[in-house]
């Protein structure tokens, strides 16, 4: 309820200044591993409180999704409680599909 109120009658930084610290977690999923980091903002600074790297398995026969949820709840367990979340997916990992529609004039 606190931070609600801080967020409509104050804005949440001025510049660059954060007028409220916070925690802000990076993910950045690769194909054979995850790797978190765990930073707090606060004021002018940035402070990196944690790093938590995990292998994903490597068994062929499971789905990517099967593959990678044990690595990510092993982290999340790990790095607590979190304000903003933010994750990067190389486009090696992602699907791209390019339609072709016929258009009628």
């Amino acid at each position: 309820m606190k931070q609600l109120i801080q967020d409509i009658f104050l804005p949440e930084k001025i510049k660059s200044y954060y007028l409220f610290s916070k925690v802000v977690v990076g993910i950045e999923i690769n194909k054979t591993n995850i790797i978190a980091t765990k930073t707090k903002i606060n004021g002018y600074t940035s402070t990196i409180e944690l790093i938590v790297e995990e292998k994903i398995s490597e068994e062929v026969s499971e789905e990517n999704f099967e593959r990678t949820s044990p690595a990510l709840s092993s982290i999340f367990s790990k790095i607590g409680s979190y304000d903003e979340i933010h994750t990067i997916l190389p486009s090696s990992i992602v699907i791209f599909k390019e339609l072709k529609l016929p258009f009628t004039s």
